[in-house]
């Protein structure tokens, strides 16, 4: 094989490989968020929580029956008829909401929600 058909080959291997490279390092962080919405709706799921309690704020982390759980990022679980998770991280949004099982992602941070008066509202930090 001569030379010119190594750098051709070479070129070629590196034109294929680079845009997966890329995609996977574009993807590897959405994926992670999203994971992390499916490990707090499992824990959710299995967890009996206190009657009372409407909402939990997470902000690197959330506190339920007096037992803490880590995860990166800030955002908030609503318990209602369902629940809804809404988790943000390095400007990115994962949304799992109340009326379905799917997990949403936005290139945005999410709304900053808070229960006020038994009503959601966006707040400011």
């Amino acid at each position: 094989m001569k030379n010119k058909d190594k750098i051709i080959i070479g070129v070629i291997v590196i034109l294929i490989i680079t845009p997966i490279i890329i995609n996977e390092i574009v993807m590897r962080p959405r994926l992670a968020l999203i994971n992390d919405v499916s490990k707090i709706v499992e824990i959710i799921k299995k967890t009996e929580l206190p009657v009372m309690t409407k909402e939990i704020v997470i902000d690197n982390g959330f506190k339920i029956n007096n037992k803490n759980y880590e995860v990166k990022g800030h955002g908030v679980i609503f318990l209602e008829k369902n629940y809804s998770v809404m988790l943000s991280r390095n400007g990115m949004c994962a949304l799992k909401m109340d009326y379905d099982d799917k997990i949403m992602f936005q290139k945005e941070e999410c709304p900053n929600y808070r229960l006020v008066n038994g009503e959601k509202k966006i707040v400011n930090k």
